[in-house]
Order: structure tokens, then sequence, then C-alpha cells
């Protein structure tokens, strides 16, 4: 900070009788902790005057300064500094509060560097739920300023504002909604307590990328800091809304859906109504139900799952399966994995790869997703196709009859009493083949003859 400082010159060596005989010129100089001195220290005493002031000296950071001074006529006892009543020039320099930061309380943080003052964390946080961080008013060196309230009670504002740019610290946008602010106040009556450093809790119920805290003195508004690092405001875990939610994994279960034709699926959060993030999907989440078991047991073949991606909060998409039977969405088989990037990084803000939403070593996981299994079914085949497989041995023209040449029902010929079977094969909306179409799945059906392919009318 900048300060004044009165120079005195003594007329003699004990420093008992102040020099008033005359005008006397001196320069000031420093050594020691960086100083800035006005005119290179220089000053002159007035004749009939003992002192003067020089102001003012600045102290860029804190340390231990001394002054020393020469002047003209030389003076008997030369000249002492006087500051804050003390006529020492050399002193220790406690540096001025410059600006805050906010940071991981102690108890929160993973490692002592988290919630450092200079260079301190903020971890990723719960919407909807309260959290907490430190206010620490700080010097120009980065170092906490222990005794910010020494002299008197210290009002601040502080804000949770965008953080998503490179925008000075007093032009961030504050959040809203909701205005997430508040005063703090470190009090004289609390020191040694306070020591500059203070906890705020905030309650914020939208989600938000990238947020900084900024803090004002209400006393002195020039004197304001940004966190150092921002986090982000993640939402719940998604909830994975269907109309082919059945309880699996049942052959007889309801609803019914065909394979390849659609139902609805839509995801959710319970808290961050603002969260609009695009959850991709992961193909390896997915799983089917064995076909040959009646309890739940994966190992069936699984089909494609569309859409690829849900928007969170969003209106209900239409989506298809292209199997029939169950299938069980895991957990993460739809997640967001950058909504959290400016906390998911080699420092581990949030824990990497998780979507937990409960407190591990004060950290929720980075991805948000759906954390519950979801079971979609029961699909059935959108229709069957159905081929006439003669027999392999071809079977003699009937006799008096003139025969094509036909082999084993060649050309798709039949001759009377020639033996033959059918074969349905199960079919999705695309045309797609249902492996999972067995087992518990599959059913009788009864064949009727037809007098054409897809044809109306039934063969006598």
């Amino acid at each position: 900070g900048s300060h004044s400082f009165t120079i005195k010159a003594w007329a003699d060596a004990s420093q008992t009788t102040a020099y008033t005989a005359g005008a006397a010129t001196g320069t000031l100089t420093s050594s020691g902790n960086p100083v800035s001195i006005p005119s290179l220290g220089a000053f002159t005493i007035a004749a009939g005057n003992s002192t003067v002031s020089i102001t003012p000296i600045t102290f860029p950071a804190a340390g231990t300064t001394t002054f020393s001074s020469t002047a003209t006529p030389p003076l008997a006892g030369a000249t002492t500094c006087n500051f804050g009543g003390s006529t020492s020039c050399a002193f220790v320099v406690v540096s001025c509060v410059t600006d805050f930061n906010c940071v991981e309380t102690t108890t929160n943080a993973a490692s002592a560097a988290d919630s450092s003052a200079a260079s301190g964390k903020l971890y990723t946080k719960l919407a909807g739920t309260t959290f907490s961080f430190d206010v620490v008013a700080r010097r120009a060196d980065g170092l906490a300023v222990g005794t910010y309230a020494s002299d008197a009670d210290k009002p601040v504002s502080v804000e949770l504002v965008d953080g998503s740019d490179a925008t000075a610290c007093g032009s961030r946008v504050a959040l809203s909604p909701p205005v997430a602010s508040q005063l703090l106040t470190f009090t004289k009556l609390n020191q040694p307590s306070d020591l500059g450093r203070k906890s705020v809790s905030f309650t914020v119920s939208d989600a938000y990328r990238n947020v900084r805290c900024r803090v004002t003195d209400t006393t002195n508004t020039s004197i304001k800091g940004c966190s150092t690092d921002g986090f982000a405001i993640r939402p719940s875990a998604v909830t994975l809304v269907t109309t082919a939610n059945a309880v699996a994994p049942s052959g007889t279960a309801s609803p019914i859906v065909r394979a390849g034709t659609n139902f609805t699926l839509r995801a959710t959060t319970s808290t961050g109504s603002n969260y609009a993030g695009v959850l991709t999907q992961d193909a390896s989440k997915l799983m089917s139900q064995d076909p040959g078991s009646a309890t739940k047991v994966y190992g069936g073949a699984v089909g494609a799952l569309a859409p690829a991606s849900l928007t969170s909060n969003a209106a209900a998409v239409n989506a298809t399966y292209t199997e029939v039977g169950h299938l069980y969405l895991g957990a993460g088989a739809f997640a967001d994995t950058t909504y959290t990037a400016v906390d998911n990084n080699a420092n581990g803000e949030c824990i990497a790869g998780s979507l937990s939403v409960t407190l591990a070593a004060g950290k929720y996981g980075c991805n948000i997703g759906n954390a519950a299994e979801v079971s979609l079914g029961r699909f059935v085949p959108d229709h069957f196709h159905s081929a006439i497989v003669p027999a392999t041995s071809p079977v003699a023209c009937p006799p008096g009859l003139t025969c094509p040449s036909n082999s084993a029902g060649a050309s798709g010929l039949l001759y009377s009493t020639q033996p033959f079977t059918v074969q349905l094969t199960a079919k999705n909306a695309a045309e797609g083949t249902a492996a999972n179409y067995q087992g518990i799945f599959a059913k009788t059906h009864t064949l009727s003859a037809w007098n054409a392919a897809g044809g109306a009318t039934a063969n006598p």
C-alpha cells in the first residue's frame, strides 16, 4: 500500500534537540524490500522547521525495508523516520489486501494445495445441494492476509459469476436465475479466528458449466477478486423415461412393442432444470436378455438402439430397437462426459469416469447419466417371412403328365405329393432378422395357404 513518512532532523547526536537553525536538504533511500519513493526521495526541511513529510511511499509487496538518509548541511544527529509512531528506519511491511480468492475449505480439500490462498481449487458442486468454500483475503503476492479484520469489521459481497471466458473479474455476469450472492463479514471480534479466511455456503438449484466466485470489499469496492479456479455445478443423475418400460424378463409382459417401430424415450434430471446437456449412447452398456432363461440373465443378441443421443430435459423422442425380447440399459448407457470439463482434468476436481452424485472425499462424479439400469421391452417381431423348403430328393413326375425340369423344387415348383417344410423367420420393421426370437420369446404359429405372397385371399 501507500504510506506517508515524516523525516526529522536532529541538532545533536543524542537526538534530543531538533534542528531548526536553517534549511536542510537530503535524500531518503531504501534497501531490502522493494519500495517506490517519489522524486528519488529528495526532501527539503525549511528553515525554522525540523520535519518534512514524504508521501506517498508505496510498498508493492510485504517484507523488511530499511531506510537511510543524507542531509546538507551535515547534521550531528542526522535524521530519523517516523511511521506509525516508530522512529526506526528499518521495519517490516505488512501488506495490504489487494484481492480475494475462493478455494476449497481446509476440511473438504483433498490436499493442502487445493485449499491454498494462492492456487487453491474449487471442486464440482451439485445443483440443489448446499456447498461451501473459503473466501480468502490476499495480498499482492497471493498469500493470505491474516490481519484483514484486525482493525474493524470487513463486510464483503460474495457472488457466483459466469466463469466461461476471459472477461475481467469486475465485468463478469452474476448467475441469474438464481442471483447467487450474499454478504459475508470478517469480524474484528472474531480475530484471530477469522484470520482473513472465512467459509461461505450456497445452494444453487440450477446447473452451470463454468462458475467463478467474485468477492468485493463493500467499504472499498476497488478491492475485489475472482476465484483463480472455475468449477461446474452439475445436475443430479439422469432418469430415463420410456413407454417401453416393462418388468423383465417375462415372455408375456406388457407393453408389447414391435421390433423396429417407435416407442418414446426421454432423459430428465430432478435438479438443474436448465440442464440441456447431450447424453451420448454407450453401446457397450446395452445388454439383452438370454432368450433361454426365465430369470434375469444377460446373453442374448444385442440389437441396435436409436437414437444415438438424447438431450436432457427435452421432450420425449421416438426411439427404436431392432431385436426382440428385453433390452437392459446399464448405468451410463446415456451419459454426458463433457459438462464438467472445467473440473475434469489432471487435478481431479471431480471423480473421472464416475456418475456418482454422492460425495466421496469431497468430490462428485464427472459424468452425468443414468445411474440406474432401465429395462426396455417386451419387443416382438414386426412380421414374419415364410419360405417353402422342398425335400432334398426330387420326386418323380406323376404318370401321364409332362413335367418341366425340376430338381428338389428348383424355381419354387413343387410336384403333387412332394414333401416340403415351411420355414418362418421373425423380422423387425426394417426387414432385419430377430435373432432372439427363440426360447421364452418364441410362440406357436398357425399357417394358412394364401393365393399369393402378401395376398388377401385364402386358397381353398
